[in-house]
């Protein structure tokens, strides 16, 4: 699908709705559309939304659009799918605008930011953004860039990866221009160019996984999100964060990657804070929590806030437990059903 291979097939709408409902009568949960342009033609696309739309209360569907060409009536068709039911790739690449003219991408870096802003903002939608390192013209800063001013969007999940010259591809056809050298074999991806070394290039590399790890986990990401907010700077100590004495990622548990953020933020304090609060909601050990806590034995103080969860929770038999963050008294409460772990309801004092 990466290679020109002739202008594109479509099959009718009608065809569309027999394949969905096929599907539907399979039991399929999640059907992935492989167009790498779902939202082009638009016409089309709001065609295959309103098919998609009657089946979206029972199936998950993910498509890939190019932010750049979003229509209004494309985002308004996308905005009243159910939540959780259509999960979005959305393809920034990159914002330089020379090497977006090397990969036939001719468009201007504020319609590309334009459309991302305005998927990211859609609560409804799933969006997963992808960033890729190894294009001509791009040195490490660039990226570092693109990848601070992506996350300032919030996307749900973000993939950084390296350029993989793919054969047939119009980049891999062009790599002597360009001076990219890259592996002979597969994935084929990108191991040297004229503004990136080697080893700025396995920073990349640990960084992507860096933000596999601790960006995309929904429990760790808003802690990191306000860190890198704050000092832009915490991105390339990220790369390194979880790596073994020989340099390469090692494997981390949830509780080890809280840990180890934690230490790294001390002088962070609001990003701190927020781990604190996320290591308790996660449902992690109240015992062994980043910040101070005790087991609750008496009633929830009656003047004490409601922040979130199920208010009706502590009607019914459970264990809470009182956690002080930033000098502010918190209360967990934890259901004894084992099938929840996390925090089923928070407290504030007043």
């Amino acid at each position: 699908t990466s290679c020109r291979l002739g202008k594109p097939r479509y099959f009718s709408p009608p065809r569309v709705r027999e394949d969905i409902q096929r599907l539907y009568a399979a039991g399929v949960k999640e059907v992935r559309i492989l167009d790498r342009t779902f939202n082009m033609p638009s016409k089309r696309c709001l065609e295959v939304l309103d098919i998609l739309a009657e089946y979206a209360g029972s199936m998950r569907f993910h498509v890939e659009v190019n932010p750049a060409v979003l229509t209004d009536e494309v985002a308004v068709k996308m905005s009243a799918f159910p939540a959780g039911a259509l999960h979005v790739e959305a393809g920034l690449q990159t914002s330089h605008r020379q090497a977006l003219q090397t990969i036939s991408r001719p468009v201007e870096p504020e319609r590309i930011w334009g459309g991302l802003k305005r998927l990211c903002g859609m609560a409804n939608l799933e969006v997963h953004a992808d960033l890729v390192a190894g294009f001509p013209y791009i040195d490490l800063d660039y990226i570092y860039s693109d990848l601070f001013n992506l996350m300032a969007l919030q996307p749900d999940e973000i993939q950084l990866e390296l350029l993989k010259l793919l054969p047939g591809t119009p980049i891999r056809n062009q790599a002597a221009d360009y001076g990219l050298v890259f592996s002979a074999e597969p994935p084929y991806e990108i191991l040297k160019t004229p503004t990136l070394s080697f080893s700025e290039l396995n920073e990349v590399r640990l960084l992507s996984r860096a933000v596999d790890n601790f960006y995309n986990d929904p429990a760790l990401q808003k802690a990191i999100y306000t860190a890198i907010m704050a000092d832009s700077d915490f991105m390339r100590q990220l790369a390194y964060l979880a790596v073994d004495e020989t340099g390469e990622p090692t494997p981390i548990s949830l509780k080890r990657r809280f840990q180890l953020l934690h230490k790294n933020l001390q002088h962070r304090s609001e990003a701190c804070n927020v781990l604190e609060y996320s290591w308790m909601l996660e449902g992690l050990s109240p015992s062994h929590a980043l910040s101070p806590t005790k087991l609750w034995k008496a009633e929830i103080p009656e003047n004490a806030t409601f922040i979130e969860g199920d208010a009706t929770a502590k009607e019914r038999p459970c264990r809470v437990w009182q956690c002080n963050i930033n000098d502010v008294s918190y209360w967990f409460v934890y259901t004894r059903e084992r099938q929840y772990k996390k925090s089923v309801a928070v407290y504030r004092e007043a």
